[in-house]
């Protein structure tokens, strides 16, 4: 058995209601004006956007079931997302890159067992900085 289960025991809070609402206020205000801007209707957004305002600064607990209706969005999204990005970075980027280095014949890794040498150490050339340098690194 694995010492850590890596599962979630608190739930994430996120960000608070007024936040939330301002950044939806935001969004909705950009489409409002996008949709200006293109010439189509636009009042419905700008309406949403005033309302939620009031209801940002005013009563922003009435938000709250909203935003964690869209927490739990973004997170089944991310369950679904983030694989996807993974799969495609490993066959398009890693995959390539495997196979031209082995096309070149070249071992980025000593993995071989080599019972002549008597020890695995790569020297440095030039040497390493010297130790007393490495005191306040942050």
């Amino acid at each position: 058995m694995a010492h850590e289960t890596y599962l979630r025991e608190e739930a994430e809070e996120g960000p608070s209601d007024r936040s939330f609402g301002g950044l939806i206020t935001g969004i909705l205000a950009l489409i409002a004006a996008f949709r200006f801007y293109k010439d189509e209707g636009f009042l419905w957004w700008l309406v949403a956007a005033g309302v939620l305002a009031v209801m940002t600064v005013g009563t922003p607990h009435l938000l709250s079931p909203l935003k964690r209706l869209w927490m739990k969005f973004g997170e089944i999204l991310s369950k679904i997302v983030n694989p996807v990005v993974m799969g495609i970075l490993f066959f398009v980027v890693l995959t390539p890159f495997a196979i031209v280095v082995r096309a070149v014949g070249k071992k980025l890794l000593a993995t071989t067992f080599d019972p002549g040498l008597n020890s695995y150490w790569i020297e440095r050339t030039p040497p390493a900085p010297a130790p007393d340098s490495m005191n306040h690194q942050f």
